[in-house]
């Protein structure tokens, strides 16, 4: 398992969090784990699997009620 944070080193944290009765699992190397405070971070475009990391890659579907878009990671595209 990768750092979600930096996507490069290997996890060696695990932090669960449950906000609003919906659980997510972060997974940290030593050195971002060292330095994160664990509050997402403030995206412009914010990943739609991990939310770590900005969204690189946008997805356009179209459903009836509209136009969606979505942005993903190139982390998460590559899992």
């Amino acid at each position: 398992m990768t750092c979600d944070l930096c996507g490069q080193a290997t996890a060696t944290q695990v932090i669960t969090q449950v906000q609003n009765g919906k659980k997510s699992v972060h997974y940290y190397c030593d050195a971002c784990q060292k330095q994160e405070t664990h509050t997402p971070p403030k995206l412009n475009r914010p990943c739609a699997t991990c939310k770590q990391r900005e969204g690189e890659i946008k997805f356009v579907r179209q459903r009836p009620q509209g136009r969606v878009v979505t942005y993903i990671c190139e982390a998460c595209v590559s899992k």
